[in-house]
């Protein structure tokens, strides 16, 4: 794969992360097999195109979880995380806290966030 290649499959993902992209799709755009991009994913950078996704997804709401009041759900669906549990679990997993509870050490409680972290693990 050419660098110039590399160079636009990451800024199109880097920009478009909150939506729903497919390893397919991105192969498509780019005429790949989805099994050579998934291949390239995992030895050039070193975790699979999921896995790459979620960096994304994580660092997006990281970064909204420690500076905004946004609603927690919110952010998770807006950074493309369309299973609340299942984003709580990676963010906990990655950062060590649930987002609710990173928020709390950081900016104070949102009312509306309260009991999310509990539901969600809950559910799991």
């Amino acid at each position: 794969m050419s660098r110039k290649i590399f160079i636009h499959l990451t800024i199109r993902l880097n920009k478009n992360f909150r939506t729903t992209l497919s390893l397919e799709s991105l192969a498509d755009h780019v005429g790949l097999s989805p099994a050579y991009l998934s291949r390239f994913f995992k030895k050039y950078i070193g975790i699979n195109f999921s896995g790459y996704m979620d960096m994304l997804r994580l660092d997006a709401a990281y970064t909204l979880v420690t500076t905004t009041k946004e609603p927690i759900l919110q952010i998770a669906d807006n950074c493309g995380f369309a299973n609340y549990p299942i984003f709580v679990k990676k963010f906990q997993k990655i950062y060590g806290s649930t987002p609710l509870k990173l928020r709390q050490r950081n900016l104070g409680a949102n009312n509306q966030d309260k009991n999310l972290d509990k539901s969600a693990i809950n559910a799991l």
